[in-house]
Protein backbone atom coordinates (compact mmCIF):
# COMPACT_ATOMS: atom_id res chain seq x y z
CA UNK A 1 0.00 0.00 0.00
CA UNK A 2 1.30 3.32 -0.68
CA UNK A 3 0.08 6.30 0.53
CA UNK A 4 1.71 9.92 -0.92
CA UNK A 5 1.71 12.99 1.46
CA UNK A 6 1.77 16.51 -0.06
CA UNK A 7 4.65 17.82 -1.33
CA UNK A 8 6.91 20.44 0.55
CA UNK A 9 8.73 23.31 -1.00
CA UNK A 10 11.29 26.04 0.44
CA UNK A 11 13.14 28.33 -0.86
CA UNK A 12 16.63 28.55 1.17
CA UNK A 13 19.03 31.41 0.47
CA UNK A 14 22.55 31.31 1.05
CA UNK A 15 24.25 34.27 0.28
CA UNK A 16 23.90 34.76 -3.79
CA UNK A 17 23.26 31.18 -4.51
CA UNK A 18 19.05 30.95 -4.18
CA UNK A 19 18.65 26.45 -3.63
CA UNK A 20 15.41 25.37 -4.23
CA UNK A 21 14.48 22.26 -1.46
CA UNK A 22 11.78 20.01 -2.66
CA UNK A 23 10.72 17.38 0.16
CA UNK A 24 8.32 14.43 -0.68
CA UNK A 25 7.43 11.74 1.84
CA UNK A 26 5.68 8.77 1.15
CA UNK A 27 4.55 5.56 3.10
CA UNK A 28 5.06 2.33 1.70
CA UNK A 29 4.33 -0.99 3.26
CA UNK A 30 4.18 0.86 6.91
CA UNK A 31 7.44 2.73 6.17
CA UNK A 32 8.21 6.00 5.92
CA UNK A 33 10.38 7.28 2.48
CA UNK A 34 11.73 10.33 2.03
CA UNK A 35 13.20 12.14 -1.69
CA UNK A 36 14.64 15.33 -1.58
CA UNK A 37 16.24 17.35 -3.86
CA UNK A 38 18.28 20.56 -3.85
CA UNK A 39 19.40 22.35 -7.11
CA UNK A 40 21.46 26.24 -7.29
CA UNK A 41 20.88 28.55 -10.33
CA UNK A 42 24.38 28.77 -11.48
CA UNK A 43 23.78 32.28 -12.58
CA UNK A 44 23.24 33.74 -8.88
CA UNK A 45 26.86 32.76 -7.57
CA UNK A 46 29.00 35.02 -5.87
CA UNK A 47 32.19 35.56 -8.22
CA UNK A 48 35.05 33.85 -7.73
CA UNK A 49 37.28 34.83 -5.25
CA UNK A 50 34.61 36.10 -2.89
CA UNK A 51 32.44 35.08 0.07
CA UNK A 52 28.68 34.63 -0.83
CA UNK A 53 27.25 37.93 1.16
CA UNK A 54 29.89 40.23 -0.67
CA UNK A 55 28.46 42.22 -3.69
CA UNK A 56 30.75 42.42 -6.75
CA UNK A 57 31.52 46.14 -7.49
CA UNK A 58 32.64 47.26 -11.09
CA UNK A 59 32.58 50.61 -12.65
CA UNK A 60 35.13 53.01 -14.59
CA UNK A 61 36.45 56.60 -13.19
CA UNK A 62 36.77 58.99 -16.22
CA UNK A 63 37.51 62.91 -15.91
CA UNK A 64 36.08 65.57 -18.37
CA UNK A 65 36.11 67.82 -20.07
CA UNK A 66 39.28 67.06 -21.89
CA UNK A 67 39.00 70.08 -24.18
CA UNK A 68 38.46 73.62 -23.79
CA UNK A 69 35.94 73.98 -26.56
CA UNK A 70 34.04 70.90 -27.89
CA UNK A 71 32.97 71.23 -31.66
CA UNK A 72 30.58 69.35 -33.82
CA UNK A 73 32.50 66.72 -35.67
CA UNK A 74 35.56 66.80 -32.74
CA UNK A 75 34.45 64.88 -30.02
CA UNK A 76 35.53 65.42 -26.79
CA UNK A 77 34.90 62.33 -24.68
CA UNK A 78 36.22 61.96 -20.64
CA UNK A 79 39.71 60.26 -20.40
CA UNK A 80 40.63 57.34 -18.19
CA UNK A 81 41.83 58.23 -14.80
CA UNK A 82 44.66 56.33 -13.67
CA UNK A 83 44.74 55.88 -9.66
CA UNK A 84 42.79 54.00 -6.89
CA UNK A 85 39.60 53.69 -5.96
CA UNK A 86 39.25 53.51 -2.25
CA UNK A 87 35.93 52.33 -0.41
CA UNK A 88 35.78 53.70 3.14
CA UNK A 89 33.24 52.73 5.82
CA UNK A 90 31.11 54.33 8.36
CA UNK A 91 33.73 54.80 10.75
CA UNK A 92 36.26 55.79 8.23
CA UNK A 93 38.44 52.60 7.70
CA UNK A 94 39.36 51.38 4.20
CA UNK A 95 36.82 48.19 3.34
CA UNK A 96 38.47 47.88 0.00
CA UNK A 97 40.53 49.48 -2.79
CA UNK A 98 41.62 48.62 -6.73
CA UNK A 99 43.91 50.54 -8.84
CA UNK A 100 42.22 51.23 -12.45
CA UNK A 101 43.43 49.79 -15.09
CA UNK A 102 44.09 51.88 -18.40
CA UNK A 103 40.95 52.22 -19.39
CA UNK A 104 39.71 53.23 -16.44
CA UNK A 105 38.01 50.47 -15.07
CA UNK A 106 37.98 49.32 -11.24
CA UNK A 107 36.29 46.25 -9.60
CA UNK A 108 36.32 44.93 -5.74
CA UNK A 109 34.08 43.37 -3.57
CA UNK A 110 32.27 44.35 -0.36
CA UNK A 111 29.83 43.02 2.05
CA UNK A 112 26.38 45.18 2.03
CA UNK A 113 26.07 49.12 3.36
CA UNK A 114 27.06 52.40 3.21
CA UNK A 115 30.21 53.51 1.93
CA UNK A 116 32.37 56.98 0.76
CA UNK A 117 34.29 55.98 -2.45
CA UNK A 118 37.62 58.14 -3.37
CA UNK A 119 39.87 58.08 -5.59
CA UNK A 120 43.53 58.85 -5.64
CA UNK A 121 44.73 60.11 -8.75
CA UNK A 122 48.33 58.88 -9.60
CA UNK A 123 50.51 62.35 -10.22
CA UNK A 124 49.07 65.65 -9.04
CA UNK A 125 46.22 67.56 -8.51
CA UNK A 126 44.21 67.38 -11.28
CA UNK A 127 41.59 65.51 -11.72
CA UNK A 128 39.11 66.68 -8.68
CA UNK A 129 37.30 63.48 -8.19
CA UNK A 130 34.98 63.95 -5.18
CA UNK A 131 33.94 61.31 -3.25
CA UNK A 132 30.85 59.57 -3.88
CA UNK A 133 28.17 58.07 -1.25
CA UNK A 134 27.24 54.41 -2.23
CA UNK A 135 24.80 52.18 -0.89
CA UNK A 136 25.80 48.62 -1.56
CA UNK A 137 22.73 46.17 -1.75
CA UNK A 138 22.50 42.24 -1.92
CA UNK A 139 21.75 41.43 -5.24
CA UNK A 140 23.90 41.45 -8.08
CA UNK A 141 27.05 43.13 -9.70
CA UNK A 142 26.40 46.84 -8.99
CA UNK A 143 28.08 49.36 -11.67
CA UNK A 144 29.22 52.40 -9.75
CA UNK A 145 31.07 55.22 -12.15
CA UNK A 146 33.07 57.85 -11.07
CA UNK A 147 33.19 61.41 -13.08
CA UNK A 148 35.83 63.43 -12.04
CA UNK A 149 36.37 67.21 -13.02
CA UNK A 150 39.47 68.27 -14.99
CA UNK A 151 39.78 71.96 -14.18
CA UNK A 152 39.68 72.86 -17.83
CA UNK A 153 36.93 75.53 -18.81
Amino acid sequence: MIQQTDEVAQTIGAGNCIARFMQKAAFVNGLTALAALTACSANNAAPEGSSPSQIHISGSVTAGPTCPVERIGHPCPPAPVHGTVVATGAGGGQAAHAATEADGHYAFTLLPGHYNFLVEVNGGRYPRCPPKFVTVRPGPLELIDIACDTGIR
